[in-house]
């Protein structure tokens, strides 16, 4: 996983996000970081590189946290958790694609999944951002 500079930029662009998330201390900030680093250790390893179809695990996975972000946006109800649901419903979108049409190449499906991973960690990020403003601004 980590002997790619892609894998090594997508563990640096997680762990940033996490760490900037954690440090807003805003609870629901806080849960989702937590969360997006279990997601992101448990994805990386279920997975199965010599599989060029479908990861039934990570799928399963990807459903499970999607159902737990939905509930922390309407437990939140924050702009950039709903966000964070949003990318992670598109991520568990991109295996049903596969599944449902395995012509879909390999490099489309990991372009794909890539893509939501960031944006939700971009998400993520900006939550942390978010906490860091309110903080200052009861201040």
């Amino acid at each position: 996983m980590f002997t790619t500079l892609f894998g090594q930029i997508g563990a640096a662009a997680m762990a940033a996000a996490c760490i900037l998330a954690l440090a807003s201390r805003g609870r629901a900030q806080v849960i989702t970081a937590l969360i997006v680093a279990a997601a992101w250790i448990g994805s990386a390893a279920l997975q199965d590189r010599a599989n060029t179809g479908p990861l039934y695990w990570v799928f399963a996975l990807d459903i499970a946290i999607a159902v737990v972000f939905v509930g922390l946006a309407l437990w939140f109800r924050q702009a950039w958790l709903m966000w964070v649901a949003a990318f992670q419903l598109l991520t568990a979108a991109t295996h049903v694609a596969v599944i449902v049409d395995l012509r879909i190449d390999v490099r489309a499906y990991i372009t794909a999944y890539t893509v939501w991973s960031y944006a939700l960690l971009l998400a993520l990020a900006w939550g942390g951002i978010d906490a860091f403003r309110a903080r200052a601004r009861r201040r």
